[in-house]
């Protein structure tokens, strides 16, 4: 007979999803700047940033991280700009694209990108992304 436990976990993994131990003793569950070093646990992370927008995960993760790697991606060439001046100095590589599960090339829809970032706007709105793997 199988156990309850690992019926349930079969049963996620089936779904989709996996099921990992969090270390509850050291987490708020309220605070991600102060959980993030917790549930990350390595000294030197590899971030990668997926739709960087303004950097403002990356300035979370340079606050809260000692030493993260920080790759990120962002298809608006004005931003990826702006980004690469705003991190010149620090270990932060950005990257001029968009990140998908297959090749492709074409429009990004700015206006529905920026309203889901909870941007104010003000950046191009014109743009084109090129997944190249």
């Amino acid at each position: 007979m199988i156990s309850p436990r690992l019926f349930i976990r079969t049963l996620v993994r089936r779904l989709g999803y996996d099921l990992h131990s969090l270390p509850v003793e050291c987490l708020t569950l309220r605070d991600l700047e102060f959980d993030l070093p917790c549930l990350v646990g390595a000294r030197d992370p590899r971030v990668l940033d997926v739709g960087a927008n303004v950097g403002q995960s990356i300035d979370l993760f340079r606050r809260t991280l000692k030493n993260p790697r920080i790759v990120s991606f962002e298809p608006n060439p004005t931003l990826a700009t702006g980004l690469r001046q705003k991190y010149a100095a620090c270990d932060v590589r950005v990257e001029a694209m968009a990140l998908g599960s297959a090749p492709a090339q074409g429009p990004v829809d700015l206006d529905r990108a920026l309203a889901a970032s909870g941007s104010d706007g003000s950046e191009e709105r014109t743009g084109t992304y090129d997944n190249p793997t």
